[in-house]
């Protein structure tokens, strides 16, 4: 083993210490960074919860991350957080937990990306790399030697560079190289990182439900994330559960005339006519030419066999003649008549 240790070149031991030199700086880098930004996480809980909800993009809004925004769904994503810090989570599980209900899009930033990776990625395509390039250097070499002119004289062994010493420059140039072309492209994604990453995040699954519960319940004095919430279980046909949503919007804020109609919608849906019918007279009290809530009552009104069902039906074509529903509302009058 000596003896072959003996027999290497110069030039190449030369070489193996400088390629064992450039990748311990490397991975040293790497190392570095990585502790650096472990440093420098927010330790306290609402650092933390900002610091994560700045990397969750609210999805009723447009550009705005979780952090920023002040809409319901925003409030909730907050909450959630919060709670799963609170649990113990790290920040990759809990946007994974997001990732899982809405899809990448939900995230403004993807979890590896910037100088970190690229650092961890350095060492091991650097050493290949500069292996193939050496391997090419001493294949030129070796064809240019025969036709080579050996010189002679002071001058010329001045001229000429030590085996070995060339390769070593130019692999330490090309780290050189390696490491300003990792910064220059790490600084080229961290100034696009707060762009979207994909397409607006659509609510999926029940994640829309557990953030706006999770917003009700941290925020229970604010009509418009009950209001969300009884949207988003209206939309599942849990109408019992969003009619107590709307009940409670209506409580906070009696002048909200949509959650007033929305509450007498859900009432119908769920085949409680009697409770509707004056909700949507004490709409029409304040809107005389809210169409659907004409449309929803006079349908009701009809049901129940009340005489004013007409009326209140000519009234709805009176003011919604293009209506989707107006051409069905015309023959039911029709054939009334």
């Amino acid at each position: 083993m000596a003896g072959s240790l003996r027999r290497t070149p110069p030039g190449l031991r030369r070489f193996g210490l400088g390629l064992l030199a450039v990748a311990a700086l490397l991975l040293f880098a790497a190392g570095l960074y990585r502790a650096s930004r472990a440093a420098s996480a927010p330790s306290g809980e609402d650092a933390r919860v900002r610091a994560i909800a700045a990397t969750v993009r609210c999805p009723e809004c447009v550009g705005e991350s979780a952090a920023d925004s002040q809409a319901p769904m925003a409030r909730g994503i907050r909450e959630t957080i919060r709670e799963q810090v609170r649990a113990g989570r790290e920040p990759d599980e809990i946007q994974r937990w997001f990732v899982d209900r809405y899809g990448p899009g939900i995230l403004l930033e993807p979890p590896a990306r910037g100088l970190g990776l690229l650092l961890w990625w350095l060492p091991v395509a650097f050493v290949p790399s500069a292996l193939a390039g050496l391997a090419v250097v001493r294949w030129a070499r070796r064809r240019g030697a025969g036709s080579a002119v050996r010189p002679t004289g002071r001058t010329a062994e001045a001229e000429v560079v030590p085996p070995g010493r060339s390769g070593l420059s130019a692999l330490v140039l090309a780290a050189a190289v390696a490491v300003a072309l990792a910064v220059g492209l790490a600084a080229a994604g961290q100034g696009t990182g707060d762009q979207p990453a994909g397409p607006r995040a659509a609510p999926a699954g029940d994640g829309e439900l557990e953030v706006l519960t999770a917003a009700a319940r941290s925020t229970p004095d604010d009509g418009s994330t009950w209001f969300s919430l009884g949207r988003a279980l209206e939309h599942r046909g849990r109408l019992a559960e969003a009619a107590e949503a709307y009940e409670r919007t209506v409580r906070l804020d009696p002048e909200d005339t949509a959650a007033l109609f929305r509450l007498a919608f859900a009432y119908a849906r769920s085949g409680q006519a009697e409770r509707a019918r004056p909700l949507l007279q004490e709409v029409l009290t304040r809107d005389g030419q809210h169409a659907e809530a004409l449309l929803l009552l006079g349908m009701l009104q009809r049901e129940a066999g009340q005489p004013e069902a007409g009326e209140t039906l000519r009234r709805f074509l009176d003011v919604a003649a293009d209506h989707p529903a107006a051409p069905g509302v015309r023959r039911l009058l029709d054939g009334a008549g």
